[in-house]
């Protein structure tokens, strides 16, 4: 019998056990003890008699705790050694009942049944005090008040019941009665509103009996009020039509030999209010939401366990028809969601437009396929109706193993975000998003609008393993965003399906940033284009305007085409000034021209630029000309690049001479009167370019007082680079040179970065 067992039964207790005297005569009690073994017998009915002894079974007897020497599987059992002696015995189970006290506050909580009829899970709480011997002990009632003492067990309610067929695999059977608060310890101090027994290996192909043990503090149930629920691939519920006492030394056996006596299915519990939520328990009830909505209204809903929406067809996404007003509070509590279908033609999904907070939920194996903004959680996650907003929060929710596709602004849980929403501890894994259009994300597909700040947040968020493609505008975690960006990840692998000879924007992060402050994020995700398009990088394919810092990536970046870059493919600073501050990129990148290894193309746009301590060291290769191991093509006045590293091994120009754009171990093409201050490259870099620098070569920082050329278009530097193709000069800047010092060195110390924010242990920095 294990030492840790759970019943659910109503009969009787009884039963005992003998111990014999290794030779000689038996002892009176309170004398000359001799005996080293005692002999304790289960009864024959009773709760007590479904158990069976377990070899690791420990009793006290007395002052003594003795082992189980023998009897493991049976209702004898002998045990190991002497009881101290005494006028009077207690006698508990388990043995670390030393007293009442201990008995009392003994927790029949989280039962769980492995198997159809096993007993092991059962919690066994025996206590009997002032017996005037310890031998030939049965555990029982009559043997304890035989011998002048007294007796306390726990008590079991045994279930037999034929379910129908399709019942099939059976998680729990759950106990409720209106009004009835259920004891589980033993003195009834603590108390709860059901008693679930959780299953694990019962299948209803056969008639399952399951076993729940019970407190000793009796509750009377008064004839068809105790409801069975049974949870399995159907579920299904009955009421008990006789009255039902539960306690203490009462074994109740409830049987259920008529299958189609079930009903499937509870009713829906719940007001829908937050004091009384909805509880959802089946797909019938899911099934009922889109009645239980009203106009003007939050209605609150909760999962009661997880559901299987397989068998749900044609789900109309909630809340699509305007003005949005049927507001709703989602709290999974953490079940899962699995198996949901939606194909629809407006914001294909489970919530439609959201208005509300979902949260804490999972969704499994979930298909969306349709028409405009999708997602598996909303299309739309709040929205704007006459100026004024309805607002969507997503909050600890998971979707994972799933499929959405649409013809634009698709994303793992939501289409777009157009509100002021908190989109915090979500969670995407192995998910695929596909649009014939444009704007998908791993998570999101669009977060905010180009033409107002809705102010929307996306923090502590994870895209794992995603697989995203459309025609241009695509991020591992995000598509578009103009929105604050925190804490948040990706990884997988990204592309077009678009032959396209201007900006597809794809980032392993972001494939279109803008008006977006993006801090403490990072992408591992692979870019690749089979296809032409410009403007990917490793980070963020675009970066218009905002702030981006303590960021990485270390993803692949694979192009055909121009404004290729590690962290970001284009920056191009149209409205308000980019930033980009301690932050770092590790992975390849292989592309056309105008590529780097941190950014591809830095536009010639009016608004400042700054990239401020920052590095690249992934190996960059170019099939033409305009490659650089920083930057490829910088064309602004006013950009700034200050104490950032080109810290690649290799920077190779696939094509290189007088008549093509140059190529450089810093910056490939640079406009002469940018800012370049304190810029280091590799002093073990391979560079192939038409000018490359000797190795101790250093180049000098560069202002607008101090331009790469004189003004007058003269060559300022000694290398007199000729004039290239149409007659543009090149402009190649290769950085200083610090010979034998690792990148860590480096920045420690001649670059100043602050160590607050930076690992320098290894031979690179890495953000803290």
């Amino acid at each position: 019998m294990k030492a840790r067992h759970f019943l659910l039964i109503l009969l009787a207790v009884a039963a005992l056990a003998s111990c014999k005297k290794p030779g000689g005569d038996e002892p009176t009690p309170g004398g000359e003890d001799t005996k080293d073994v005692v002999k304790i017998t289960l009864p024959s009915s009773g709760p007590l008699s479904v158990y069976r002894w377990a070899a690791s079974d420990e009793i006290r007897v007395g002052a003594s705790v003795l082992k189980l020497k023998e009897g493991a599987g049976t209702a004898v059992g002998t045990f190991d050694g002497t009881p101290v002696k005494d006028s009077y015995y207690t006698i508990a189970y388990p043995a670390d009942i030393t007293g009442t006290d201990p008995y009392m506050a003994y927790s029949l909580s989280g039962q769980t049944q492995a198997g159809n009829g096993s007993v092991e899970h059962l919690i066994w709480t025996v206590l009997i005090e002032d017996a005037n011997t310890w031998e030939d002990v049965t555990l029982s009632k009559e043997w304890a008040t035989s011998k002048q003492g007294s007796f306390r067990s726990n008590g079991v309610v045994a279930m037999n019941l034929t379910l129908p067929a399709d019942a099939g695999s059976i998680k729990s059977i759950t106990l409720e009665a209106s009004g009835v608060k259920f004891p589980v310890n033993n003195s009834g101090s603590v108390t709860a509103d059901e008693l679930v027994l959780g299953l694990t290996n019962v299948s209803a192909s056969a008639a399952v009996k399951a076993y729940i043990a019970v407190s000793e503090k009796e509750v009377d149930i008064p004839a068809g009020a105790l409801k069975i629920t049974v949870e399995g691939d159907v579920t299904y519920n009955i009421m008990v039509p006789d009255a039902v006492k539960m306690g203490g030394g009462i074994l109740n056996e409830i049987t259920v030999s008529d299958a189609s006596a079930w009903s499937a299915f509870a009713a829906l519990k719940g007001a829908g209010t937050e004091a009384s939520p909805y509880i959802l328990s089946a797909p019938e009830h899911i099934e009922q939401m889109p009645e239980l909505l009203e106009e003007g209204k939050t209605v609150w809903f909760e999962l009661g366990n997880d559901i299987d929406m397989g068998t749900v067809a044609d789900w109309d996404a909630l809340n699509i028809i305007a003005p949005f007003d049927k507001a709703v509070h989602f709290d999974g509590k953490g079940h899962t969601i699995s198996n949901f279908t939606c194909e629809a033609a407006i914001y294909p999904s489970f919530f439609g437009v959201l208005n509300g907070t979902v949260q804490n939920v999972v969704f499994d194996n979930a298909t969306i396929d349709g028409a405009g903004k999708a997602g598996v959680v909303a299309g739309y996650i709040g929205t704007s109706v006459d100026g004024n907003y309805i607002t969507g929060n997503v909050i600890g929710v998971t979707v994972k193993n799933s499929t959405v596709k649409t013809d634009s602004y698709a994303g793992g849980i939501g289409g777009q975000v157009n509100c002021p929403a908190v989109i915090s501890d979500c969670h995407v894994k192995d998910i695929i998003v596909s649009s014939t259009g444009e704007r998908v994300g791993g998570l999101i597909g669009q977060v905010g609008v180009s033409s107002s700040d809705v102010g929307a947040k996306i923090q502590n968020c994870t895209a794992e393993n995603v697989t995203a493609e459309a025609q241009k505008n695509i991020g591992g975690l995000i598509g578009v965003a103009y929105c604050k960006v925190n804490g948040c990840s990706a990884s997988g692998r990204l592309t077009t399906n678009l032959e396209y000879t201007k900006e597809v924007s794809v980032g392993g992060l972001i494939g279109h940033a803008e008006n977006s402050e993006i801090s403490d994020s990072h992408a591992s995700s692979v870019v690749e284009l089979t296809l032409n398009g410009r403007s990917i990088g490793g980070f963020v394919g675009t970066f218009k305007c905002g702030r981006i810092e303590r960021c990485y990536s270390t993803g692949e970046v694979i192009g055909i085409a121009r404004n290729d870059g590690g962290f970001v493919g284009l920056i191009q600073a149209s409205a308000k000034s980019a930033t980009i501050e301690n932050c770092y990129c590790t992975g390849d990148v292989t592309g056309n021209s105008y590529m780097g290894g941190f950014v591809g193309l830095v536009d010639g746009q009016p608004n400042n630029v700054l990239i401020k301590n920052c590095y690249s060291s992934g190996v960059v290769t170019g099939t033409q000309f305009g490659v650089g191991g920083f930057i490829g093509f910088e064309s602004s006045a006013v950009f700034t690049a200050v104490n950032c590293a080109a810290w690649s091994k290799t920077v190779t120009a696939g094509v290189y001479g007088d008549q093509n754009w140059s190529s450089g171990a810093f910056c490939a093409v640079t406009f002469p009167k940018c800012t370049l201050t304190g810029n280091y490259r590799n002093p073990e870099m391979s560079l192939t370019a038409f000018w490359v620098p000797a190795a101790d070569y250093d180049h000098a920082d560069v202002s607008p007082t101090a331009p790469l050329i004189k003004q007058d278009g003269t060559p300022s530097e000694a290398e007199k680079p000729a004039s290239g193709q149409d007659g543009f000069p090149h402009f190649p800047y290769h950085g200083h040179v610090a010979p034998g010092k690792t990148l860590s060195q480096l920045a420690s110390t001649t670059l100043g970065w602050d160590a607050s924010v930076w690992d320098f242990s290894g031979e690179l920095p890495v953000l803290k």
